[in-house]
């Protein structure tokens, strides 16, 4: 599986830095009341909104990738050889979406969490940046979705971890 399986372990990291920054805004929200507010942030319909909805950003990352690696594994095993080409787009779709809307996640986040997502004694602002940093790598931008798309209808493939 390699070197898929790198691909995919890189994704995760996604979705383990964006489940953090959802676990801190979820204590954030649960204990502050903004300045000059007199409702406190869990009181709050647009803050529960950019929770939930980041939330539901996270576990799809989460699921999309455990069922890719499930699915690649399975397809390894069944044909006792490696990858077939619709296992690597696969794989590549999913480590690039789970990228994609971690980092969405860490945007609705900051909306939620307002100032405190900018002050360095937070983990929000680490966390936003990690996220998009690490959608800026080579092997999640969104050039992968061309080289994935690529492949999808029938055109040369143009990205060298897919080749393997």
């Amino acid at each position: 599986m390699w070197p898929l399986a790198n691909i995919l372990g890189e994704a995760v990291i996604s979705v383990g830095v964006a489940a953090s920054a959802l676990d801190a805004a979820i204590e954030l929200c649960s204990n502050k009341t903004p300045a000059y507010q007199g409702v406190p942030l869990k009181q709050q319909q647009l803050a529960q909104f950019l929770i939930g909805k980041a939330a539901s950003r996270v576990e799809a990352a989460r699921d999309t990738l455990l069922r890719v690696a499930d699915e690649a594994y399975a397809d390894v095993e069944n044909s006792g050889s490696s990858l077939t080409i619709r296992s690597k787009v696969r794989i590549q779709l999913a480590a690039s979406f789970a990228a994609e809307v971690c980092a969405e996640a860490s945007r609705l986040i900051n909306d939620a969490v307002g100032t405190s997502s900018i002050r360095t004694e937070q983990p929000f602002e680490r966390h936003f940046r990690d996220l998009h940093v690490l959608l800026q790598h080579s092997d999640k931008s969104g050039q992968r979705y061309a080289s994935a798309g690529r492949l999808m209808l029938g055109l040369e493939n143009d990205w060298v971890w897919l080749g393997f």
